[in-house]
């Protein structure tokens, strides 16, 4: 009997929904640094735009990504961010409170030669200075481990101490 109780516990505790953890409504800071330093801006997530560098380069998050673009009128490229020398180039996302650490970076660019690293909280994407097109710069997906939602905790809870009180009762 007491295997039977434990094999529910289990089942139940598997066939719980998970969730992830986002971004939305959570303070996030950008920064975009090379031959210049924008500084680091700091935006909460929500619907629209969370801010702009120099007021041609508009980024957004979502509950877990990040885009980047580049609109301008009347220029359909510029030579670089900061300058045409080929200087490196780092675009740091700090403070990514997702409910679990970063575990990896999807991203997608038209950008030559652009690495992502990240840390628990942060991610950083690097490249050399290049000629850059009005349109999306950069759209990136951050990976993160699953968080079990409270009702899988509580499902939990009711399963130990329904393992509990059955013993208890067996030993009276």
């Amino acid at each position: 009997m007491k295997l039977k109780h434990i094999a529910l516990a289990v089942a139940a505790l598997l066939s719980a929904p998970q969730a992830m953890a986002g971004l939305i409504g959570e303070i996030v800071t950008t920064r975009l640094v090379g031959q210049g330093d924008t500084g680091e801006q700091t935006g909460i997530v929500g619907d629209g735009e969370e801010g702009s560098f120099y007021t041609i380069f508009y980024y957004d998050y979502s509950d877990t990504g990040f885009t980047i673009s580049l609109r301008t009128s009347g220029v359909g490229s510029y030579c670089g961010v900061f300058s045409c020398l080929g200087e490196p180039i780092a675009l740091e996302l700090g403070a990514l409170e997702m409910g679990s650490p970063i575990t990896g970076v999807t991203f997608s660019t038209p950008l030559n030669g652009v690495i992502a690293s990240w840390t628990d909280n942060s991610v950083t994407f690097s490249w050399s200075e290049q000629t850059i097109f009005v349109g999306t710069l950069l759209t990136a997906e951050f990976k993160t481990g699953v968080v079990p939602e409270p009702g899988t905790l509580a499902l939990l809870g009711l399963g130990l101490a329904g393992l509990g009180l059955s013993r208890r009762r067996r030993a009276n």
